[in-house]
């Protein structure tokens, strides 16, 4: 058998992931390359723990206390995982119990796909309601424990000690995201099935779901990167759920959303990772691009796809890319600002009043934050990267 190369601490990290989910004997660290950094680069990407299953496999393993760091990262998920899936269905049973319909969303399914419930950690917990429940559902979310947070642009957020945090989703996507992608989910709940033991709450046929996963995917690319997981999602859905799903459907459904080619490279890119599938051109380029990243994408890529969203021309022109993109950020387009401002659907006119508003909140709450994303977009447009 071949001893496998690694040009980098990443592709090592994602050796040991492979062996990892499909029980395999990993090859020992390359001496030019330190457990630490892998560690770091692992905790990025949320993988850690995953990757302490190979780790303890190997023959010369990390020295302490990073051995015994690592190793507090698979307890962690055990525990978090197990408080969260137990929160989640009370969550989902109190909220149907009270007639409100739910979907839930993500890794809730996916979780038990993988060959260890804990190796699929969820940084919250999601839901779908329809949007005539929210009042309903902020009563019986706050009865029972948690805070209410704030209102983003996707969702509303509870908290709840030690570490829940519950995204409420009135819907799977917002007009930013595309029409194609707006007008195919506005008619989701059409697509659900109630689930037992309660007729509120429900689920998307396995076509839809995994459908969905890829939509949340791209939608994560390419607002601000994503991780190795969600590379990894896709190659545990498929191995676990692939001889059930109908291809046909689903290349079609991909193609109408315009998003065929970069879903296909996805899978592709799972296989070349996890399966020693063959390398492309096209799966290189998505690798380079989630390696720098984390596991919901990274600040710069983030700010860098707004500032090309907003630019569309005159990139090369500095300050006119720096004055469009803070013209963006100053003053968002009506659409956006009704998530966040409901009185602006029957109110309209308020838009102006309410971008003063927000202007100065942000100010007093969200100073550094600003300071950030303002240093930041100028290195970036300095740089041309949106070229």
């Amino acid at each position: 058998m071949n001893t496998p190369s690694f040009s980098t601490p990443a592709d090592y990290l994602i050796h040991l992931l492979d062996c990892a989910i499909n029980n395999k004997q990993p090859a020992e660290k390359p001496k030019p390359f330190s457990f630490e950094k892998i560690f770091h680069f692992a905790q990025t990407h949320s993988v850690a723990n995953i990757a302490f299953y190979s780790i303890e496999k190997l023959v010369n393993k990390p020295e302490n206390p990073l051995y015994c760091q690592w190793q507090e990262t698979v307890k962690q998920a055990l525990v978090r995982n197990t408080l969260q899936r137990y929160e989640f269905d009370k969550i989902i049973k109190a909220l149907t119990s009270n007639k409100i319909k739910v979907i839930p969303l993500k890794g809730y399914w996916l979780q038990p796909m993988y060959p260890q419930i804990d190796y699929r950690t969820m940084s919250d917990l999601d839901i779908l309601i329809k949007p005539a429940d929210t009042p309903k559902a902020h009563s019986t979310i706050i009865a029972n424990g948690y805070n209410h947070m704030e209102d983003s642009d996707f969702h509303i957020q509870y908290c709840k000690k030690p570490y829940f945090l519950l995204e409420v989703h009135t819907s799977l996507m917002i007009e930013e995201s595309g029409k194609a992608f707006c007008d195919y989910y506005k008619s989701i709940w059409h697509k659900t099935k109630p689930t037992d033991p309660s007729p509120y709450c429900y689920n998307l046929n396995i076509d839809e779901y995994y459908i969905y996963m890829l939509v949340h995917l791209h939608r994560h690319y390419v607002l601000g990167g994503t991780g190795i997981r969600s590379i990894m999602d896709i190659y545990i859905f498929l191995k676990s759920q692939g001889n059930s799903i109908n291809r046909e459907y689903i290349n079609s459904t991909l193609d109408t959303l315009g998003i065929l080619n970069f879903a296909l490279t996805a899978e592709q890119l799972s296989l070349v990772w996890f399966n020693s599938g063959e390398s492309t051109k096209q799966t290189a380029e998505m690798a380079l691009y989630i390696l720098s990243s984390g596991t919901y994408g990274s600040y710069t890529n983030l700010i860098h796809n707004s500032i090309r969203a907003a630019a569309k021309t005159d990139t090369n022109n500095t300050f006119i890319l720096k004055i469009k993109y803070i013209l963006s950020r100053l003053f968002p387009k009506l659409n956006y600002m009704k998530r966040s401002y409901t009185v602006l659907e029957k109110t309209p006119v308020l838009l102006p009043v309410l971008w003063v508003y927000r202007l100065f909140k942000t100010i007093f709450t969200s100073k550094k934050r600003v300071i950030n994303e303002y240093k930041t977009a100028d290195k970036i447009i300095k740089q041309k990267r949106p070229d």
